[in-house]
């Protein structure tokens, strides 16, 4: 069973909280991200932001024979985000399977739209030059679980895939047959990028 646990930055004392994750079917556990989520209220008129600081990836489980080059990829899902940035990535480091990022990101989300309808999904890949990078772990955090909080530090596991159910899988189906959107696109190979079985080798 998977969980993340969060600590809140006002100092209260840290408490598990359900893990949107293992409502979504990812399975296993390969590592664990650190991740601290800052939520900055809109002011009058103005989008709401979040900013989203990669602290560290501990532990991962990875086996190769060849350099081992970690990277976090930050990818934020939900409405009104054609026109605006949705992915962001750290700068990899060299054979480090407890790696320390420090880099923080920020995302700025529609208006007028509930955290209810956003996630962050946080893919670590293993950096391969000339070919593709290969999958690491994956975790996803819902938005809606830190809504009332204005910063908050969560340990997240990983796993090496999101499944879904058989509605989420036709919808993804739906969504790649539509070959001109390029958000639909890029939603559908978010969700089904999975980490390979023989690794980095």
């Amino acid at each position: 069973m998977l969980r993340f646990k969060m600590v809140w930055a006002s100092g209260s004392p840290p408490r598990r909280v359900f893990d949107p994750t293992e409502a979504l079917g990812l399975s296993g556990r390969l590592g664990e991200a650190v991740i601290q989520l800052d939520l900055s209220p809109p002011a009058g008129n103005t989008e709401q932001k979040l900013s989203v600081r990669v602290i560290a990836v501990n532990d991962m489980k990875w086996q190769t024979s060849g350099m081992f080059r970690p990277f976090v990829d930050v990818n934020l899902v939900g409405p009104q985000l054609t026109e605006k940035k949705r992915k962001f990535t750290t700068k990899s480091k060299n054979n480090s399977w407890t790696a320390k990022y420090n880099e923080a990101f920020q995302f700025v989300l529609g208006k007028g739209v509930s955290l209810d309808c956003y996630e962050i999904q946080i893919t670590v890949k293993d950096y391969c030059f000339g070919r593709a990078d290969r999958v690491v772990g994956i975790a996803v955090l819902q938005l809606r679980d830190v809504a009332d909080r204005k910063s908050c530090v969560c340990w997240c596991p990983l796993g090496p895939r999101i499944n879904t159910d058989e509605t989420g899988t036709t919808a993804l189906r739906i969504l790649s047959q539509r070959s001109t959107d390029e958000v639909a696109k890029e939603f559908v190979k978010l969700k089904s990028e999975t980490r390979p079985a023989e690794e980095g080798r």
